[in-house]
């Protein structure tokens, strides 16, 4: 709980935003793991593991990946004379976040 604490207050410091990227998945994981614990079936028990999974994985990939298979898609377009009309919008990946996840 102390690593959860002094994380969220040093993203909170740099810039406060940010705080929904361990909030988030750290929440998700915790319910997951809280439901867990209790007698469920085997099913159940992969669906929660699952949801984790997705969750972390798909924060990661989009505020990772996202610009560059959006630059991609983009310019394969374009060498396709496709003109899309869209706002490339970058998106910053805080620094030691893929990792975050996985520590919390």
């Amino acid at each position: 709980m102390m690593l959860l604490a002094a994380s969220l207050f040093f993203y909170m410091c740099w810039k406060w935003e940010y705080i929904f990227l361990l909030f988030f998945p750290a929440t998700i994981d915790f319910f997951v793991a809280q439901t867990d614990r209790e007698n469920h079936t085997a099913a159940a028990k992969k669906l929660l593991l699952c949801i984790s999974i997705v969750t972390n994985l798909g924060l990661l990939f989009y505020f990772k990946y996202f610009n560059f298979f959006w630059t991609a898609l983009i310019q394969q377009l374009y060498y396709l004379e496709a003109r899309p009309y869209c706002i490339v919008r970058r998106f910053f990946f805080p620094l030691g976040s893929p990792s975050t996840p996985f520590r919390v």
